[in-house]
């Protein structure tokens, strides 16, 4: 048995511009986003009749939802949309199609109590005005609502590959646009402190001011009654609340406050919004609609003179941005000139002390070092409570040179000392109780502890402290013979102090001179297979070694450590006629007391070991030469 099921198909939306609408709003099955939520829209959609029976929707009507699957509400005046009286008459029959599915044209219907007679299988083509109400509890903005047509409060669902109508709600955009101050001389004030959306100078720190600000809304939102606020700033950046403990407050001015503004002041603005004056106000927004607002403000006792302030305003809470091209109203207030002297302060600093033990009239008189230190002595003018940052001072610190004198096998062993300079930090006050606090800043120095032994048995060892000097070699390709290419990587010298082993006897005094090593990248003339010469590239490492001066007698015999010069890498560039040549090779030098006198006569000790390894072959090179 046939059953009436109308369904709803292919729908567009239209402003309402004539019976039969030619704006419109989006494409077929598309959601538009509305310009303006106080305009009447209209909706065609086809209705189509799927069960094979002819009937009528008694009458038709329309429901709403925020989500295509929600629950569905019927249109009133207190739900976000409603019947609207538009420009067709109720109940007329369309004389257009604007879908592209209708075949039969359905009737204009613009209060919800008009039926719809539909023919089994026909698509009728029905017209719904509808407009916003966007004082309703449920009404939002920037949201998707969805409509569904009803039989006698039976769903008229949307047919299987259809979807539901829709529309976008506008969004609510308020801005800040422009914006002047004047003085607080009348509710409609006269005297202006500066020109529009210009920055103002104050004539005191303690005066009522009145600001004149445009608050427009821009893109086709409304809102109900919202709470304004105002927040200030010294960076245009971070914004502060205005209270009576901060820099400014609103102020009880001229104006009645929550009165309307009766003139406007500025030159971008079509309607009045109130006077505010203490931080309580609401206001309401229309569609597209720019309005004039007056606030009452004064600095209070904490106010910075000689600062730039700048002023947003704020809606339920949120900030109300700049419009393009627009600034936030700014104020310079007045200058109070405070001059802070920090007073002169030195830096106190122990000399270092060193604990000797002598005995035996033996005479230890290590130097005294000063440390010195720039003293810290600003003179900084302020106005009106500046920071002052004073500039980073450098301490300069000369390390412990101890002189030593010992005989008789005595021991001296200085103590470690630490000097610990703090550099200066006042704590400078400002008038108005600003507080000015430069970082701390710590420089530990740890003194020079040379250890020197004089043991009894009339044997006298010296052991320096090591130091060790790290060098990058030279490292190129070399071509040898052997068909072999040398292909060094880089390596690195290891110098340590040069420590001689030195032994005297019939009383002669030994004094090494101050010698120098010196490391060259091995730079020979080699004459090898096929009468080829070799000649490799020059680069030289010079090194100076430990000179210790000492003193023996009566045969004693003086044994400071031995210690290494350890150089890798001797990688010359040779070329072997046209073949090409791999080797790696590492030097091992041993230095031991160069130009040692013993009695009258010198002693050189030098020891010189290669070893080369190849692809196809190895050498041992080993060479030792030895005088005395």
């Amino acid at each position: 048995m046939a059953t009436f099921t109308p369904k709803s198909e292919n729908w567009k939306w239209f402003a309402n511009d004539a019976a039969e609408p030619t704006t419109q709003l989006a494409n077929e099955n598309v959601a538009p986003t509305l310009t303006n939520d106080n305009n009447i829209i209209r909706l065609r959609c086809t209705i189509k009749e799927t069960g094979g029976k002819t009937g009528t929707m008694t009458p038709l009507k329309v429901r709403w939802s925020a989500t295509s699957d929600g629950t569905y509400v019927e249109l009133s005046g207190t739900q976000p949309f409603n019947y609207a009286n538009g420009a067709a008459t109720d109940a007329g029959t369309t004389t257009t199609f604007k879908t592209t599915d209708g075949t039969t044209h359905g009737l204009y219907h613009e209060n919800g109590t008009g039926n719809e007679a539909i023919s089994a299988s026909a698509l009728n083509e029905v017209d719904i005005a509808i407009v916003p109400v966007k004082g309703a509890a449920a009404y939002a903005n920037n949201t998707n609502f969805y409509f569904k047509f009803y039989n006698n409060n039976s769903t008229a669902a949307a047919d299987t590959s259809k979807t539901q109508p829709q529309v976008l709600t506008a969004p609510f955009t308020p801005k800040q646009q422009n914006w002047k101050f004047f003085a607080d001389d009348g509710a409609e004030p006269t005297s202006s402190l500066a020109a529009e959306n210009t920055q103002a100078p104050l004539v005191n720190n303690t005066n009522i001011i009145r600001l004149r600000t445009t608050l427009a809304e821009t893109t086709g939102g409304s809102s109900g009654a919202v709470a304004i606020t105002v927040e200030y700033s010294t960076n245009d950046s971070s914004f502060t609340a205005m209270g009576a403990g901060n820099q400014w407050n609103y102020a009880n001015g001229a104006a009645t406050n929550g009165n309307t503004v009766t003139t406007n002041k500025l030159t971008d603005t079509t309607g009045t919004m109130k006077y505010h004056e203490d931080g309580s106000g609401t206001e309401t927004f229309t569609a597209n609609t720019s309005y004039e607002l007056d606030l009452a403000i004064v600095p209070t006792g904490t106010v910075i003179g000689g600062q730039v302030y700048y002023f947003r305003f704020k809606q339920a809470g949120t900030e109300i941005v700049l419009n393009s091209g627009k600034t936030h109203p700014n104020i310079l207030t007045v200058v109070v000139n405070t001059t802070v002297i920090p007073p002169t302060k030195t830096a106190t600093i122990t000399k270092y002390t060193p604990t000797v033990t002598a005995s035996n009239n033996i005479t230890v008189t290590p130097d005294t070092k000063t440390a010195t230190i720039t003293k810290y002595v600003p003179v900084v003018s302020l106005s009106d409570n500046q920071l002052v940052v004073p500039d980073t001072k450098t301490v300069t610190i000369t390390k412990y040179v101890p002189v030593v004198s010992l005989s008789d096998n005595q021991l001296i062993v200085p103590d470690t000392k630490t000097v610990t300079i703090t550099k200066y930090v006042p704590t400078v006050t400002a008038s108005d109780n600003i507080t000015v606090t430069p970082d701390t800043k710590t420089i530990t120095i740890t003194r020079y502890i040379p250890t020197v032994i004089v043991p009894g048995g009339g044997s006298q060892v010296v052991i320096p402290d090591m130091f060790s000097v790290i060098i990058t070699r030279y490292s190129p390709t070399v071509i040898v013979s052997n068909n072999i290419t040398v292909i060094p990587d880089t390596k690195t010298a290891t110098i340590t102090k040069y420590a001689p082993i030195v032994t005297a006897s019939d009383n002669k005094t030994v004094i090494p001179d101050t010698k120098t090593v010196t490391t060259a990248s091995f730079v020979p003339v080699v004459t090898i297979s096929d009468n080829k010469i070799v000649t490799p590239n020059t680069l030289a490492t010079t090194t100076t070694g430990y000179a210790p001066t000492v003193t023996a007698t009566t045969n004693i015999t003086v044994v400071p450590d031995t210690a290494n010069i350890t150089i890798t890498s001797y990688v010359p560039n040779a070329i072997i006629g046209t073949v090409a040549i791999t080797a790696t090779s590492n030097i091992i030098i041993k230095f031991y007391p160069p130009s040692i006198i013993i009695g009258n006569q010198a002693r050189d000790i030098f020891d010189i070991d290669i070893q080369q390894n190849a692809i196809n072959t190895n050498y041992f090179y080993k060479l030792k030469k030895a005088v005395g």
